[in-house]
This record gives structure tokens, C-alpha cells and sequence, in this order.
């Protein structure tokens, strides 16, 4: 059981995914929902089938199912705000119809609930829902209010007390660590099996006081369709790629009606349940020299909503060289060791960096950590030049150079083993990065394996 936070979902055609935010951790986390979730992952597939007896089955419950009794693409009706009627099959269905739309409020119902029971709650009690509004629904005025209207159904069946809409393109930019400006206008795309759909938003100069779920003005968007690409199919994978090329092929030369030049906007945020390895390597190609947010892609919305409602920032790069100050016996003068380097991406997953320090006097009781942050650079997201490095790990930065103390006068002071001996004894040091920006040092004997210092915030990085 998790602990209560306000639940967001990312509902899409494809793929579901459900977050919450963590205050244990101060972080943004997906929900992972037993019977609903993708094996190995968080994303629930979007369908649910209707059996002849018994309740229906939803997400990864109804992939191996078929016929009239499965619905699908939910998203699509819910938009439109028609109806198809289709009678379902079995005894208990004959003369039974059902249309996508109500499909969609069984499904997200039945996710929305097991979400809570995760959380040890019921619907009603939770303290709030997010739900994610997808770029189609910001298409037009018609679509948000039928989008709305079906949320609201929603929230009514399952008696929600509250609950607020945002838009996908906004939180997934939050979720993916791109800082957003005034008047900034991004590329957001999503990867899916078998889709591709290609996003260009602008944000708003300033909120509106009387409309807080819109923050962005959509300036393009487009959908492609392929087959799904399955194991090693060319043909099929040939597709998959044209088909993306297409849908940014269309998208530009609607900027280019507008009078944008790629260059202007702020960068691309990759989302979606079906981007490996490949699919990054491609778009890189396809959008170069923009900086690409590739982090988490299925999860970079949810998430993202969750650190909005939370009103913190839960994700991004830090911006920074920061370096640990250590004095130099034959330099005589202090020197500085990168432990976290530029462009990090935050939260950190594992330690960024390790070191083993060794004591500087015999019995030494205490080893005082100071962090500075080295001379700015200009730097931006999968950018690697300037850095120096030795088998991938960054060197020592140079002595002399004017850095920023940052907590000289409020120093981590280390408890050290007991008989610490010079130049023999050591601690084994690791540093990493939370949600919030902090910079966390955990140590350990090396000799024994025992726990000197649990994870401790030292100082907040930029």
C-alpha cells in the first residue's frame, strides 16, 4: 500500500498509465496495478472486453480477447461525442448494446478503482484525481467540453469529490524534464505500436483567471496509423518508420504556413508505450539539433501531473558542474572532484557517482564534505562537448578555477569508523540526485560493509 497523494491518469488510445506523487520520496511515481499493468511495466492497455458471465475485464486482462465483446481505441467516441451501438456477444449480451463511450467509463472506473484500493482508499476518498486531457481534445472547443462532459460521468459513477482536468502536452513536458518559458512553443510526440502522433504546442503568455485547465494553444497536430510491428517484420518496420516520417512531414509544413522556424521552438518531448531504443535513435536524427526529453516516455505525463498538482518541479536536468573540494598534498591547495555532472537527469535512478575516500590523520573522528559548483557553461540536454573525461568518468576540474562554496560554513560532517588510520581507513561514498533538485550522500565502511551515514540531503543543486 502506497501512501494517499492526489491520483493522476493518463487516458489514451492506446495506453493508460496511472501516478501518483510520493511524499516519502518527494518524487512523481506510476502506478503499477496487478491484472490491469503490462508485464514489466506501468502502462495498462486501453481496452476492456465484456465476458458472456461475469464481470468485464479490463486492461492487460482483455489483450487475448476478441470479438464484438472487446472494445478498443476508447478515446475516439468519447472525442467525437457519437455513439456506435454494437450488440455484445453470449446469452447473458444478446440484446445487449453498448457503445465505445460507455466502454471508456467502465474501463477508466474500473482502473480509477484499483488505483485507489493501491493507495488504500476508495474512489471517494481520494483527495483528488487528474485526469489528462489528450491533444485532440484541444483541438477544438466541441471536443474539450465532450471530453469534460465523459470525465464528469465519470467522477459521478464513482462518486469522485474532486477532480480537475490538464492538458497531456503540458504535464508530459513537466514529466520529461523541459522547462518551459512564456510563449515557448514545443514539439511533443508519442510513439505507439501503431500510431504515431506529432504535436506542436505554444504556452500561453499568462493563465487566463477564469480557465486554469488551458495552458497551451495548439499549433499542429497529426495521426498516423501503421501495423503493428511484430519481432523481426521489414516490411512492417519500414512502415512504422515511414509512417512517423509522414506525421512529422505534415506537422512542418503546417508550422511552415504559420511562418515557424524549428530552430525557434524549445525542443521535443517523446512520449508513448513504444519507444526503444531505435525509435530515440531515429528521431534524434529527425530533429537535430534540437534537444530531445526522452526520459520515461510512458510514464512522462502521469508522472509530470502528479509533480503539477504537487506543485513541485519532480524532474529535470541540472544545469551545473558540481564538484567535491579536497586538499591536494602535492599541489598543495584544494581541488575539486565532479560528482554531478551537467546534464544529469534528475531524479537520479542510481548513484551518479562513487568514491572512496581515504582519512587524512590518524583516529580521525569526523570527514567534513564541501560542495561547490563549478564555473558555468552553456549547456543544454545531449549536449557532451567541453566535458573532459577518462572511461566515461569526468576528471578532476582544473585548480584555480573561481567556484561557489556552498555550504563552507554548514558543512556535512561524516562520523568515520572508529581507529581510523591515515592513508589506510576508507569510506565509500555515493552521490545521487532526488526529485527535488537535493543532493544526497550515502557512505559505508568498506571493511566491514556496515552503514555509516543513510542517504542525507547535503544541498540543493540548479
Amino acid at each position: 500500500m502506497v501512501t494517499p497523494g492526489r491520483l493522476t491518469l493518463d487516458f489514451g488510445d492506446n495506453i493508460t498509465v496511472a501516478a501518483y506523487w510520493c511524499f516519502q520520496e518527494n518524487r512523481s511515481r506510476p502506478l503499477l496495478l496487478p491484472g490491469l499493468s503490462r508485464p514489466g511495466g506501468s502502462g495498462i492497455p486501453s481496452r476492456i472486453f465484456y465476458p458472456a458471465n461475469g464481470s468485464p475485464q479490463a486492461g492487460q486482462q482483455a489483450v487475448p480477447m476478441s470479438g464484438t465483446a472487446l472494445f478498443e481505441r476508447l478515446l475516439t467516441e468519447v472525442l467525437t461525442g457519437k455513439r456506435e451501438y454494437r450488440c455484445l456477444e453470449g446469452e447473458e449480451g444478446s440484446g445487449c448494446r453498448l457503445a465505445r463511450r460507455e466502454a471508456a467509463v467502465d474501463f477508466l472506473s474500473i482502473v480509477v478503482e484499483a488505483a485507489a484500493a493501491a493507495m488504500g482508499l476508495t474512489p471517494p476518498e481520494l483527495p483528488g484525481t487528474v485526469f489528462l486531457a489528450p491533444a485532440a481534445a484541444m483541438e477544438t472547443v466541441t471536443a474539450w467540453d465532450n471530453y469534460r462532459e465523459f470525465i464528469a460521468a465519470l467522477a459521478k459513477r464513482i462518486r469522485l469529490r474532486r477532480w480537475q482536468l490538464a492538458e497531456t502536452p503540458w504535464a508530459a513536458a513537466w514529466g520529461g524534464g523541459l522547462e518551459l518559458r512564456p510563449a515557448g512553443a514545443y514539439w511533443v510526440v508519442r510513439v505507439e505500436e501503431d500510431s504515431w502522433e506529432a504535436v506542436v504546442v505554444r504556452v500561453a503568455d499568462r493563465l487566463p483567471d477564469d480557465d486554469q485547465e488551458r495552458r497551451l494553444r495548439l499549433l499542429a497536430r497529426t495521426v498516423t496509423e501503421c501495423a503493428p510491428v511484430a519481432g523481426a517484420d521489414a516490411d512492417a518496420s519500414r512502415d512504422f518508420y515511414l509512417q512517423g516520417e509522414t506525421a512529422l512531414h505534415q506537422v512542418r509544413n503546417r508550422l511552415r504556413e504559420l511562418g515557424l522556424h524549428e530552430a525557434d521552438l524549445q525542443g521535443v518531448v517523446l512520449t508513448g508505450g513504444a519507444v526503444q531504443e531505435p525509435v530515440r535513435s531515429w528521431l534524434r536524427g529527425q530533429f537535430a539539433p534540437l534537444v530531445m526529453y526522452d526520459e520515461c516516455p510512458e510514464t512522462a505525463a502521469a508522472c509530470g501531473a502528479a509533480a503539477l498538482v504537487a506543485g513541485v518541479e519532480s524532474c529535470g536536468y541540472i544545469r551545473h558542474d558540481y564538484g567535491l573540494r579536497y586538499w591536494d598534498e602535492a599541489m598543495a591547495s584544494h581541488r575539486y572532484r565532479v560528482i554531478i555532472p551537467a546534464g544529469t537527469f534528475f531524479p537520479s535512478r542510481e548513484a551518479v557517482t562513487k568514491l572512496t575516500v581515504r582519512v587524512s590523520y590518524p583516529e580521525q573522528e569526523q570527514l567534513g564534505l564541501v560542495i561547490c559548483r563549478l564555473p558555468a557553461k552553456h549547456w543544454k540536454p545531449g549536449d557532451e562537448t567541453g566535458m573532459e573525461t577518462v572511461g566515461g568518468q569526468r576528471q578532476d576540474a582544473p585548480a584555480g578555477l573561481a567556484v561557489e562554496l556552498l555550504n563552507e560554513d554548514d558543512r556535512l560532517l561524516l562520523p568515520l569508523p572508529p581507529k581510523s588510520v591515515a592513508d589506510r581507513s576508507e569510506v565509500k561514498l555515493e552521490f545521487a540526485v532526488d526529485a527535488a533538485r537535493r543532493l544526497m550522500v550515502s557512505a559505508r565502511d568498506p571493511a566491514t560493509g556496515k552503514e555509516v551515514l543513510p542517504a542525507t540531503v547535503v544541498v540543493r543543486l540548479q
